[in-house]
């Protein structure tokens, strides 16, 4: 199990080193010269050569490269903003609580919302319940977040009063934000939850439940359920990573201080250092997630923790032979 864990956590590391390449790549093919949105317009040639030097900007671009991803394993250096002057990793660090605490929230709301409504469209399968309950998810998925959020200011902010309409740090301004991502969270878990359930629900160990007598209410909770969770688990951690890339468009709606916004804001300004730590974080912070949630499904389902033991027993005798 053990050496089981340490392969999925070498796994991360091609895939970031994977997007760290993707990353620079892109920044280094994107027009315009950085020292353009650093000095004034009236820097003399000498001023932007020496900047040019300053930044790394000369050498070649292996050196570039190399020298950027030491400094994110090393010292957590993403490097310094153009706009402000701060190192680019405080400005993160300030940002990702917001991002992540929206992210989750509303995932967990979506969540709760949709493992019942989707086991209760398994099993009211082929009832006005389960149309309906399947209409509501595909209209969910359907309408674009940021309409939906227009819609909610419009309604709640503009014409009630009832919630802020931009983010001031209260209660009250994280409760559209978290609904609007809730929903479109909802919809597909709700249609995940339903397929896995149905799969189940047909096995002859629920039928041989029903024919000991056991109650719906056991039999749904206690066996059904629980062999249902890994689809659902691996879509609730899908969810989070997308969210966390997702709330871009919410966060600049609701002016939301998060990395979505600051991603926005740094790809208007041009301010490459912004726009690269931004997505490199949350890159890792979706890879650390989807890592999470691989190895919670020993703890779900532990025929897959014997599975795994018997694997790497068969693989290290292979070996020895």
């Amino acid at each position: 199990m053990l050496w089981y864990i340490v392969k999925r956590i070498l796994y991360v590391i091609p895939v970031m080193l994977g997007v760290l390449i993707i990353v620079f790549a892109l920044k280094s093919i994107m027009p315009g010269d950085p020292v353009d949105m650093i000095l004034p317009t009236t820097a003399t040639a000498e001023e932007r050569e020496a900047k040019r030097e300053e930044l790394g900007l000369n050498d070649p671009i292996i050196v570039q490269f190399v020298d950027y991803v030491k400094g994110i394993v090393t010292e957590l250096d993403f490097g310094t903003s153009y706009k402000t002057g701060q190192p680019v990793s405080e400005e993160l660090m300030q940002r990702f609580p917001i991002t992540f605490i929206l992210a989750l929230g509303s995932v967990l709301l979506g969540t709760l919302l949709a493992i019942p409504l989707g086991i209760l469209s398994a099993v009211k399968q082929y009832t006005w319940i389960d149309s309906l309950i399947l209409v509501i998810s595909m209209l969910a998925v359907s309408i674009p977040s940021f309409w939906l959020a227009l819609m909610f200011l419009s309604l709640f902010s503009v014409e009630l009063g009832w919630l802020p309409s931009i983010y001031d740090a209260s209660l009250a301004s994280w409760i559209m934000p978290v609904i609007v991502i809730a929903l479109s969270a909802m919809s597909g878990l709700t249609r995940i939850t339903r397929s896995s359930m149905l799969e189940v629900i047909r096995s002859d160990y629920i039928r041989m439940a029903q024919a000991k007598g056991q109650t719906e209410e056991k039999i749904i909770t206690r066996h059904a359920l629980r062999n249902a969770m890994i689809p659902i688990l691996a879509a609730v951690g899908n969810s989070l990573g997308t969210q966390l890339g997702g709330a871009l468009v919410i966060e600049t709606i609701f002016g939301m201080p998060g990395i979505g916004k600051y991603i926005t804001d740094a790809i208007s300004q041009r301010n490459f250092p912004a726009v690269q730590g931004g997505v490199i974080l949350l890159a890792f912070v979706f890879t650390f997630v989807n890592l999470v949630v691989d190895l919670s499904y020993t703890f779900v389902d532990p025929r897959l923790k014997g599975t795994i033991v018997t694997g790497t027993k068969r693989k290290k005798k292979a070996a020895a032979a």
